[in-house]
């Protein structure tokens, strides 16, 4: 039988490996606070923003005029939880979808609008498509930071052509170099006024119904992309959708006057 001191001895040692445990474990637990935590607080497309632009003629007799376009800003707000300071190093965005509408009828005018959107697509994007953008932003621990950007095409027709995208927002962080997903989202990007794409949606569905089922179809496709959805392609499915029961019910009036023809 084992004497006192051999007992406390005994005691004594498996203290002294629980302390050494303990530590390792909270010496750990620190060196991951230690470390930037980059977390997502926000991200919106709701805010509208005043973007400069450059409206020219396509005959070069006219004019060069400068224009304010108003189109939905998406923006980020990001968390450093960690105990050290982060720097975001870049600025990704990933095109997964778009679609460029246009009147279904013949177009009038001759002025394209060129503005200056952060990130500018190219007409007729191959997708997915990454456009990439360095910046340098610090994050103090346990702060916030906030940004935002713009996207849109490198040129459209003056208030005729709406672009619609969906895409991902990425940020680099230096010290992995991990790439973060900080959002999804839906926009559509025009120079139009709203009340000429109601006119112009109302003329097509009655003058080339084929041609404004195929519209709504897509303008459906870009909607029920991954994300959140601006304003603006808010309102465009809105005044499609308020047509949805005479796209769906095409087919069927096209069996039935088929049917009618063979009487």
């Amino acid at each position: 039988m084992p004497d006192n001191k051999t007992i406390y001895k005994r005691i004594g040692g498996g203290l002294a490996v629980v302390a050494t445990v303990l530590t390792i474990l909270v010496s750990v637990d620190a060196l991951k606070n230690d470390q930037p935590d980059i977390e997502v607080a926000e991200f919106a497309i709701d805010r509208p923003g005043a973007i400069n632009a450059n409206v020219y003629s396509m005959t070069p007799d006219n004019p060069f005029l400068e224009e304010t376009l108003t189109n939905s800003v998406v923006d980020v707000t990001l968390r450093n939880r960690g105990n050290e300071g982060a720097l975001i190093t870049g600025i990704e965005l990933l095109v997964t979808g778009h679609y460029q509408d246009q009147p279904c009828g013949a177009i009038g005018g001759d002025l394209a609008v060129s503005a200056s959107y952060d990130f500018i697509v190219p007409e007729n994007p191959q997708l997915p498509l990454t456009l990439t953008q360095g910046v340098r932003n610090e994050v103090p621990a346990n702060e916030y930071t906030r940004f935002s950007i713009t996207l849109g095409p490198d040129e459209q027709l003056y208030q005729v052509y709406t672009d619609l995208y969906s895409f991902d927002v990425f940020v680099r962080i230096s010290e992995s170099d991990d790439q973060i997903l900080v959002g999804q989202g839906k926009i559509a990007v025009d120079s139009a006024d709203l009340r000429i794409l109601r006119d112009a949606i109302q003329g097509d569905r009655e003058f080339a119904p084929e041609c404004a089922e195929r519209r709504a179809q897509e303008i459906f496709r870009i909607h029920e992309m991954p994300g959140i959805s601006s304003p603006e392609l808010s309102e465009l499915v809105k005044l499609t959708s308020a047509d949805h029961e005479y796209y769906s019910g095409l087919d069927r009036r096209r069996r039935l006057s088929a049917l009618r023809a063979c009487w």
